[in-house]
């Protein structure tokens, strides 16, 4: 009997393309690399590693991950957003899923999504149920509220048992595991550098799924356990890393703002309108 690996990696012909940034953390993607292998089926797919710049010794850990994934390397660190904007451009699937490398999926995670996105006509983007290691509720989806700050469903309780368990449309799900469709991540601009090094560009890449007049599903049959900043914490101390959200808050706010303000009024106002992203991305296989 095939495993679900030699049933379902396809190199030439898949149909989703998993995109995983690293940045010296290849033992932890590895270990990410494991589960996808082990939990992935029901879609023929392929896995694309964009390395960030890492350490030689780091890279070749991955290169002996073996066969079965596609590494990117980048000549430096150019952090989450452009790391993935990289993997889909050189991916070959007609939907992707970006998924962090601290991310690690369970039994029968893909067919959910990719189905959400395929039989949900309105569907831009799909997202899992994350849990933490300890297998408490992280997210279930999220909202932004009028001053850009993030409500995960499951961050803070109460909440009904329902927003667990029921798909819902939601504002956003987190970039540690979302599957969008590839020609709309394309048509979109892909994830914008301006929110470069990290967060708030998977907000803003959802709440412009919206202006398409297509939603975000949280999807709860899709399970990912997910390690919370342990490529961020790495890089960045705690106040670092609120200064980083901040000052990404404040740009997001000045795209979003009035919008945000105008909803949380009942009142409307016109989306913003975007150009296609100008970020040029180099990169060479190894």
């Amino acid at each position: 009997m095939l495993t679900p690996l030699e049933r379902w990696y396809d190199a030439d012909t898949p149909e989703v393309s998993v995109v995983i940034p690293n940045f010296n953390k290849s033992d932890l993607t590895r270990k990410c690399l494991d589960a996808l292998w082990a939990n992935t089926n029901g879609y023929r797919y392929e896995i694309v590693v964009v390395d960030n710049g890492s350490s030689p010794d780091d890279v070749q850990n991955l290169v002996n991950a073996g066969p079965h994934l596609r590494l990117i390397t980048l000549a430096e660190n150019r952090y989450f957003g452009d790391a993935c904007n990289t993997g889909a451009e050189h991916s070959k699937g007609r939907c992707l899923v970006f998924l962090n490398n601290d991310a690690f999926v369970t039994p029968d995670w893909l067919a959910p999504l990719i189905g959400v996105l395929d039989g949900c006509l309105d569907a831009g983007a799909a997202g899992p149920r994350f849990i933490d290691p300890d297998g408490q509720l992280q997210e279930a989806g999220g909202f932004i509220d009028e001053t850009g700050n993030s409500l995960r469903v499951g961050q803070f309780k109460p909440y009904h048992p329902r927003e667990e368990f029921e798909r819902r449309i939601v504002d956003y799900c987190s970039a540690a595991c979302l599957a969008v469709p590839k020609w709309l991540f394309a048509e979109l601009g892909s994830f914008d550098p301006i929110y470069n090094p990290a967060y708030y560009e998977d907000v803003d890449l959802c709440l412009k799924i919206a202006t398409t007049n297509r939603f975000v599903y949280y999807c709860p049959e899709s399970t990912v356990i997910h390690i919370k900043n342990a490529t961020s914490a790495h890089i960045w101390n705690a106040a670092e890393l609120h200064q980083i959200i901040e000052r990404n808050r404040q740009k997001f706010l000045s795209r979003w703002g009035n919008w945000l303000q105008a909803r949380a009024e009942n009142r409307e106002i016109p989306f913003p309108t975007f150009g296609p992203s100008s970020a040029s991305h180099s990169s060479h296989e190894q």
